[in-house]
């Protein structure tokens, strides 16, 4: 992997003639300019373990078939919803991101039960690049042949942003996959090598490896993503599943297995967003829930129904906590000590209002100004009781 990595100086200068912008607003209102670098640097520090690209291949044991023949119900997310996600990668062992190809990404927190928050940057897609948005207004931009991501470095102009440049090898390859984007980490793969970038900062170690090979034949790789611990990742194949993780001596290992995704149906599991944890020589554990996007639909091993968050509920809990909870601890507490919460509030709605129009609570000489019992009585007027 050639150590290229540079700061952009403008982002034409990585993109051809198309300029990003990126709009901010100041005192003189909505500023948009182009995405500017500043200084010089080296965004690339090559892994020293293995500069021929080998890694000790080791032979698994076979596992036990995923199985994810649940279809996820997207039915209650937007019309051609998957059709719009081209790659999803898992996290964390409860948070997993689908990327969309208009630019945007969905993140799916299995806390929440299917509940999807829409991940956007105010930085606009060069034609012909793809852009990965991850949370806190960080990206992955591929390019025609170089990656960027935005350094920690702020510009001394206002509205402007700087970037760092990688150049993987991969990239040159027509054949190449993005297998995984995560915050800072990028798999690509092709017939023989993977390319690995793990990000610390504004700098990006860059591991080239060769893939291990089936009776002397290179494999295809469908997927990747991360294992637990560092330096440990996950490659599939139609028939096996490449454990990589770098050992005690700091050389790489490959640990092959047989094993299989099962999506429930016909064909060859597309993309593939899990987390592994490794115990053993024999043992796997999937961490969280694992998803298969194949054929346009999105698989789990359990029901699942993909939603929106609900707006109005969360502006009424805001509005809950910004206005009328702060009255509610000053006067209410004090001799109710849990009245101030919102679900206390919607319990006691008819009590707590009869009081407030009647001014008998909290009672003189301390009751509550009109313009206060306003702000309470009109929270009320906004929520379903």
């Amino acid at each position: 992997m050639k150590n290229i990595g540079r700061l952009l100086l403008g982002l034409c200068t990585l993109f051809g003639a198309h300029c990003s912008k990126v709009k901010n607003e100041n005192q003189r209102g909505l500023a948009g300019k182009n995405i500017e670098s500043v200084g010089n640097g080296d965004a690339v520090v090559e892994d020293a373990v293995n500069p021929d690209g080998q890694a000790v291949v080791t032979d698994g044991s076979e596992l036990p078939p995923l199985k994810v023949g649940s279809e996820v119900d997207v039915s209650a997310m937007p019309e051609g919803f998957l059709d719009d996600i081209s790659h999803i990668s898992k996290i964390s062992s409860t948070r997993t991101l689908l990327y969309s190809k208009s630019g945007f990404s969905w993140l799916m927190d299995e806390e929440k039960l299917g509940v999807l928050s829409k991940l956007q940057t105010n930085v606009s897609i060069p034609a012909g690049s793809r852009m990965f948005v991850q949370e806190g207004q960080h990206f992955w931009l591929f390019g025609a042949s170089s990656i960027a991501f935005p350094s920690s470095k702020a510009s001394e102009d206002l509205g402007q942003v700087s970037l760092l440049n990688v150049t993987p090898e991969l990239l040159k390859d027509p054949q190449h996959k993005v297998l995984y984007v995560g915050p800072n980490s990028v798999i690509l793969g092709s017939e023989a090598k993977a390319n690995i970038l793990v990000r610390d900062g504004d700098k990006v170690r860059a591991i080239n490896l060769d893939l291990p090979k089936q009776s002397g034949q290179v494999v295809t790789v469908t997927a990747a993503g991360q294992a637990e611990g560092a330096d440990a990742f996950w490659f599939l194949t139609n028939e096996q599943l490449l454990l990589l993780k770098r050992g005690q001596g700091g050389q790489f290992q490959w640990r092959v297995a047989k094993f299989k995704v099962d999506p429930g149906v016909a064909g060859t599991p597309g993309q593939v967003a899990m987390l592994l944890a490794a115990p053993n020589e024999k043992e796997i554990a999937f961490l969280g829930r694992t998803f298969v996007l194949n054929a346009g639909k999105l698989y789990e091993k359990e029901a699942l129904k993909l939603s929106l968050p609900d707006e109005k509920a969360a502006a009424i809990a805001q509005n809950f906590v910004t206005n009328v909870q702060p009255l509610l601890k000053n006067n209410c507490v004090g001799c109710h000590p849990g009245y101030d919460t919102q679900q206390s509030a919607t319990d006691k709605a008819a009590a707590y209002k009869t009081h407030l129009m009647n001014k008998t609570m909290p009672p003189a000489p301390n009751a509550l100004s009109d313009a206060d019992t306003k702000i309470i009585l009109d929270w009320y007027a906004s929520i379903p009781l």
